[in-house]
């Protein structure tokens, strides 16, 4: 098997976006989530840049729990006060 390039990723997950949320949850799911959340060391008073993430699903589970992230694809800086 060749070593894949970054082309072939973007390839892959651009035929693949729109079910993409849905394919994940053969690997992984909320549950996943909220652990990677719990073990980042994420909380209130941090900031977290959102780079690359695909849909934002690992994200959104992540920064919830930050005072502010940072994701330029979604138009810039949020914060949830």
């Amino acid at each position: 098997m060749r070593d894949m390039e970054a082309k072939d990723v973007q390839e892959f997950f651009e035929r693949v976006a729109v079910d993409w949320d849905t394919m994940r949850l053969a690997y992984y799911d909320e549950r996943v989530i909220e652990r990677m959340a719990a073990v980042s060391g994420v909380n209130e008073g941090m900031i977290v840049a959102d780079v690359g993430t695909g849909t934002g699903f690992v994200a959104a589970g992540i920064t919830i729990r930050a005072s502010a992230w940072v994701d330029e694809s979604r138009g810039g800086s949020r914060s949830h006060g």
